[in-house]
C-alpha cells in the first residue's frame, strides 16, 4: 500500500488537487501458455502438390504456431520434403503470385503412411486476436515420395482458438503452378495460446477519490 500523503495548504487554501503513484501489483503466473491443436480432415479423395487456405485467430490472445501435419500419398518411414509459406491477409487473389508471401521455414520429415498423420515441425508464426493469414502448404519434394493428398470441398473448421477456411489445390512449381478451386486440406495445426491476465488492483476505501482528485 502507498503510505501517508501529507499536503501543506497556503493561507486561504482549502484544498488541493493531489498526484500519488497508482498501485500495482505482479506475481509469477500472470500468464501461461496452454496447447491446442485444430484438424481438417484426412478423408482423402484428391492430391497434388500443395494446398492454400486461411486461418484465422478467433479468440482475445495472441496463438503460435508450433507445427503441422499434413496427408501424403506414400507408405510409412518415406522421406518427404515440406515448404510452408504465409502471407497477412487471405489467400484469395493471390493463389499465383509469390509477392506478400513469406517462407514460415523447410523442413525433411518421415511419412505416416496415407490419410496419417506426417509430421510437419515448422513453425512460430503468430496470430494476434482477429487477424487472418493466408497458409500455402508444400510437399517440395513432390512428385517423391507421393503426392500431398486432400479432399473436395469448400469446408470451414472452428475450434474455438482457430478457424481454418478451405481453400484450393496448387500443382508445382510453387505459385505459378495450376489453381484448383474447392480443395480442402488434409491435417493438423499445433499451437500454443497465451491465457490469463496481470492481477487486476482495485480501490476499496469507498471514499471515491482517485487520482488527481481535490483533496
Amino acid at each position: 500500500c502507498p503510505g501517508d500523503i501529507i499536503v501543506h495548504l497556503g493561507a486561504d487554501e482549502c484544498d488541493e488537487v493531489v498526484w500519488y503513484d497508482e498501485p500495482y501489483a505482479t506475481d509469477n503466473c500472470e500468464f501461461m501458455f496452454t496447447t491446442g491443436m485444430i484438424q481438417s480432415t484426412f478423408s482423402s479423395n484428391n492430391q497434388f502438390a500443395g494446398n492454400m487456405f486461411d486461418l484465422t485467430n478467433v479468440t482475445g490472445s495472441p496463438i503460435t504456431i508450433t507445427s503441422f501435419d499434413g496427408n501424403v500419398n506414400a507408405a510409412s518411414g518415406q522421406p518427404a520434403t515440406f515448404e510452408v509459406f504465409y502471407r497477412t491477409g487471405t489467400y484469395v487473389g493471390f493463389e499465383n503470385n509469390a509477392a506478400g508471401w513469406t517462407s514460415m521455414g523447410t523442413v525433411n520429415t518421415t511419412t505416416a503412411g496415407i490419410n496419417q498423420p506426417t509430421p510437419v515441425p515448422i513453425g512460430g508464426l503468430t496470430l494476434q486476436p482477429g487477424q487472418t493469414y493466408g497458409i500455402y502448404f508444400v510437399l517440395t519434394s513432390y512428385p517423391a515420395p507421393g503426392s500431398l493428398r486432400y479432399t473436395n470441398g469448400n469446408n470451414t473448421y472452428n475450434n474455438g482458438d482457430l478457424e481454418l477456411t478451405a481453400g484450393v489445390g496448387k500443382a508445382n512449381p510453387n505459385f505459378t503452378g495450376a489453381t484448383f478451386a474447392g480443395r480442402v486440406w488434409n491435417g493438423n495445426i499445433h499451437y500454443t495460446k497465451q491465457v490469463g491476465a496481470p492481477p487486476v488492483v482495485e480501490q476499496i476505501d469507498n471514499t471515491g477519490y482517485t487520482n488527481g482528485d481535490l483533496f
